[in-house]
């Protein structure tokens, strides 16, 4: 995929935006302001850049086992811990959302699919609102995340696999429920939407899906497009870098592209 694709896209995206003045709707209102608005909790976000610095400033070198759709950037496997964090790992303004929605919904049971580096895992359990399970293929990586969470003391609130997405939404029993999902992995029209029928049976009508990459390629733009127009979904922001899917029931079908 040519990487001038998301730029086109943005500046269809920009014209089609909108701000919190242009809301019609209390529920979202509130959403924007509270989550994707509000300024960075900095009690909590001072230890996520003090995690983040120490990752720019490891020059090691990790093995990467990619099972998505690959890699914009990098080629090869052999990739600098530093070089994943600045461009592979959750970015200042990313985690300042994931942790706003985290302070403002209060989710109990949250899904990660592509822990990376940890730091989308720990800006979401910094403030310990509630458990994280996360997901990650690449062992390597993994090691990376874990020791992160063990040196910000979140080994209790942060449950690590080192499966596939697949493997391990397939073996979910199905009274497990999350209140909060991420999809931030493989970013193909088929996993996506594997990826969003498989979940669906372990989310409610309060739960919110967050999908990352939305215009990395044709094929995931399609696929949120698509999952968009689903039954299932009655609200759907798109902020151009994230995709937030809300399963509320009993209310209109409504859709927004919010500028962040």
């Amino acid at each position: 995929m040519s990487s001038l694709y998301p730029i086109k896209e943005y500046v269809k995206f920009l014209p089609k935006s909108t701000n919190q003045y242009g809301i019609h709707s209390d529920f979202v209102y509130d959403f924007v302001i509270n989550a994707l608005y509000k300024k960075k909790s900095k009690k909590h976000f001072q230890d996520w850049k003090s995690a983040r610095r120490s990752l720019l400033q490891n020059h090691n070198f990790i093995k990467i086992q990619d099972l998505g759709a690959g890699s914009q950037v990098f080629s090869g496997t052999q990739r600098k811990i530093s070089a994943l964090a600045k461009t592979a790992g959750a970015s200042a303004k990313k985690a300042k959302i994931l942790q706003n929605i985290v302070l403002h919904r209060q989710p109990q049971q949250i899904l990660e699919l592509g822990t990376s580096l940890g730091l989308g895992s720990l800006a979401m359990s910094l403030p310990k609102v509630g458990n994280l399970t996360t997901i990650e293929a690449c062992p390597n990586s993994l090691v990376v995340a874990k020791n992160l969470f063990q040196e910000y003391q979140l080994d209790k609130v942060i449950t690590t696999e080192n499966v596939d997405f697949d493997t391990y939404l397939d073996r979910l029993e199905k009274k497990v429920h999350f209140d909060l999902v991420i999809i931030d992995g493989n970013h193909t029209y088929e996993a996506t939407w594997r990826y969003f029928n498989k979940l669906s049976a372990h989310l409610h009508a309060g739960s919110l899906l967050v999908l990352d990459d939305l215009y990395w390629s044709k094929g995931m733009t399609q696929a949120w497009n698509e999952i968009c127009q689903s039954e299932k979904i009655s609200i759907s922001i798109d902020t151009f870098e994230l995709g937030f899917l809300f399963f509320r029931t009993g209310i209109e079908k409504q859709h927004f592209r919010i500028r962040l």
